[in-house]
């Protein structure tokens, strides 16, 4: 059985059930830098009870990279553009082995010329890429990459047993907003951590531009509100705007279960699982042109929506083109659940693999 090492930085729950599949079909080491992130809940912890061998990073980290050289045939390098990334690439080769950098997602850009070429050498230096899409290639198509070596998976957090769970709640959402004391307005939700990247301040004026403010009950999920964004909705007396703290992924589910419509105004988003997410439930997306999984999945479904990240009319636009065409609804989620209904962390698994038979 093929031995194959992981370098990557989170811990999340995906991730571990994305390894304990992957493990399925090798022998899988996955190293780890498991440090506790703020704005996560417990669920983004490790447990005990996995299928594959796991390793934090530590003082003892060069050793511990080196011996998984001598005894692995591939490294997957998850931290392509750290030192550890770095050092477990110089380590693999060294021994003649294959490296595969695996990137989530990326926007191509110019960092200027020091950063590009600093880029493109790390990058050059794997002989195989995973890609989560064809917004991902161009990001390794910029620093020059050679395009024959760049192979797609399929990068999600969801499960088949999630999606189909998902779709289920999207019939149940008459009974979900009575649990969750929502009354009969449209509902559009927005989710992710409070922090300036996430274009909470964009969304509340779209939210107030679209003049719809008193049909719309709009919820944001993460934690506490940014002190910006809170006094803009004071200010305006937006009280159908509720913020609503970080919640376990079953509460979450409820919500996106009881929902119309999701928006993210992100200022930059390297891929955005909460797309596929919002997806999952049967909902139609808003989300901006520096998000690579919306962008994907436009190219997929009409009914997610881009927006310039900081274009502030446009959203105000979009939200009352779904609001108007709300009699839709039903056509829209069939739409949107059978887009989303290929991305399982089975299949993204069965694409890893495929990728590896091919060293």
């Amino acid at each position: 059985m093929m031995k194959v090492c992981w370098l990557t930085c989170v811990a999340a729950p995906y991730t571990i059930r994305l390894f304990d599949e992957i493990a399925a079909s090798v022998d899988l080491y996955v190293v780890m830098d498991d440090k506790k992130e703020e704005n996560r809940n417990n669920e983004w912890r490790i447990g005990d009870s996995h299928s594959f061998t796991f390793y934090r990073i530590g003082n003892d980290y060069h050793k511990k990279i080196r011996e998984m050289a001598e005894i692995c045939d591939v490294l997957i390098d998850g931290m392509y553009l750290s030192t550890y990334g770095f050092d477990a690439v110089s380590a693999f080769k060294k021994k003649g082995k294959k490296v595969v950098m695996a990137a989530d997602g990326g926007i191509a850009r110019n960092r200027g010329f020091v950063i590009n070429n600093i880029m493109s050498f790390f990058m050059k230096r794997h002989d195989f890429f995973l890609s989560s899409s064809e917004i991902t290639d161009r990001y390794f198509l910029y620093y020059k990459v050679d395009p024959s070596k760049i192979h797609h998976y399929r990068f999600t957090s969801l499960t088949k047993d999630d999606l189909n769970k998902n779709r289920k709640m999207y019939e149940e959402r008459i009974e979900l907003r009575r649990e969750l004391n929502m009354d009969e307005k449209y509902v559009m939700i927005s989710v992710g951590q409070p922090i300036p990247r996430k274009g909470f301040d964009i969304l509340v004026r779209a939210y107030k531009e679209s003049t719809l403010a008193d049909q719309i009950d709009l919820y944001i999920v993460g934690g506490k509100a940014e002190s910006e964004v809170e006094r803009y909705v004071n200010e305006n007396g937006l009280s159908n705007v509720h913020f609503i703290d970080l919640l376990p992924s079953k509460q979450l589910a409820k919500y996106y279960g009881a929902s119309d419509l999701f928006i993210l105004c992100t200022r930059e988003d390297i891929w955005g699982l909460v797309i596929e997410e919002a997806m999952s439930y049967g909902l139609p997306v808003i989300t901006s042109d520096e998000c690579v999984a919306g962008l994907h999945f436009n190219q997929i479904d009409e009914n997610i929506v881009i927006c310039h990240y900081d274009d502030v009319s446009a959203y105000a636009g979009k939200i009352r083109d779904f609001y108007e065409n709300r009699n839709d609804r039903e056509k829209i989620a069939s739409s949107v659940l059978s887009s989303v209904e290929p991305y399982s962390i089975e299949n993204s698994s069965k694409d890893i693999i495929h990728v590896l038979s091919l060293l």
